[in-house]
């Protein structure tokens, strides 16, 4: 079966299943967190994009990449629909921190989402409990719980990290402690992700941390691209950012990179730098070009760390599966979908 048939079935099967958790919640916000839930990217968005609903079939489709003669079934659905529900409500809850107005946040408004945020939390433990009632051992349920709840405060402490940052002039943060606050956010999520996947699959101990690792390296790589596609894009399109974290000077990696290089350069504003639009606004034509340049060396810099994460994130993959052939369904959802992590780390 190609790989988009595969995918698509895959999606229906969970996306059904996610719907019977819905179903007995109060009608109103029934109705709000499908919104959510329909959103780009997510499990139930229509038209469906290969994009879409990543977060649930990463696990899922590990578990059955891994699963050492034992039965997942159950679990592995849990913990596609647990992972779907809870990146849905971590994205509500940083687009409320960060004040963006996203179409969500236009339709429903700020309380609302909050809400629904609040509302997707609490269905993951629900999610992660159900499979005990069709017979599944309490004590599988009890430790994938348990790692959701660790990857959830960690991810809350690197999320505390970012927002202090943003207290601090760029040039004193260090490109480890941007490695670090990514590590701590999309790192945490990507690992949890990989390491549910692994426990449902009934693996050792040691496989089940190794892919972990491998959706730490991920998340990481993601985040960094992330930061440096958003400043680029501004940079091409001033006037029609609408992200808060730009508008804001958030201290990302291109832009502490950026920092370093104008006070290395021994520039007179180096100390107050932020790359925030209006810092940018007000200076001189002379003065922006002069920014621009150093935020585009910030963003090629950071292109290039985020590729030796995932370097470093395909090596993992290697050593997981010996060298084995891969299915091309899971190269696809972890983004290697150029072929080589199919048949093993070919350099």
């Amino acid at each position: 079966m190609p790989v988009a048939m595969e995918l698509k079935a895959a999606r229906r099967l969970l996306g059904e299943q996610l719907l019977t958790f819905l179903d007995d919640i109060e009608p109103a916000l029934r109705e709000d967190m499908l919104a959510a839930l329909e959103m780009e990217g997510k499990l139930l968005h229509r038209p469906a994009s290969p994009l879409d609903g990543r977060w649930a079939l990463l696990p899922f489709y590990l578990a059955g990449e891994l699963r050492a003669g034992a039965e997942s079934g159950h679990t592995a659905c849990a913990a596609a629909l647990a992972m779907e529900c809870l990146v849905c409500s971590t994205d509500l809850f940083d687009d409320g921190m960060d004040e963006d107005r996203t179409p969500l946040v236009e339709r429903l408004g700020v309380a609302r989402v909050l809400n629904v945020a609040l509302a997707l939390a609490f269905l993951v433990q629900r999610i992660l409990l159900a499979p005990i009632e069709k017979g599944s051992d309490p004590a599988q349920s009890a430790r994938l719980l348990d790692c959701v709840q660790h990857a959830l405060l960690r991810a809350s402490g690197g999320q505390q990290r970012d927002l202090l940052a943003e207290r601090r002039a760029a040039c004193e943060l260090s490109r480890e402690e941007c490695i670090e606050i990514a590590a701590a956010k999309s790192g945490a999520l990507l690992s949890l992700a990989c390491r549910l996947g692994a426990l449902c699959a009934g693996v050792e101990e040691a496989q089940i941390e190794q892919c972990a690792e491998m959706g730490r390296l991920l998340g990481i790589a993601a985040q960094l691209d992330n930061d440096a596609h958003d400043l680029s894009s501004v940079l091409q399109q001033p006037a029609s950012s609408q992200k808060s974290d730009l508008a804001r000077g958030k201290k990302t990696l291109p832009v502490v990179l950026a920092a370093h290089s104008l006070r290395t350069a021994r520039a007179p504003d180096a100390g107050g730098f932020d790359a925030s639009l209006p810092q940018m606004a007000v200076h001189s034509e002379e003065t922006r070009a002069k920014y621009a340049r150093v935020l585009r060396e910030g963003i090629l810099t950071t292109w290039g760390v985020a590729l030796l994460y995932r370097e470093r994130a395909r090596d993992c993959l290697h050593m997981l599966t010996g060298g084995k052939p891969v299915s091309p369904a899971v190269c696809q959802i972890l983004g290697f979908d150029d072929g080589a992590a199919v048949e093993g780390k070919k350099r």
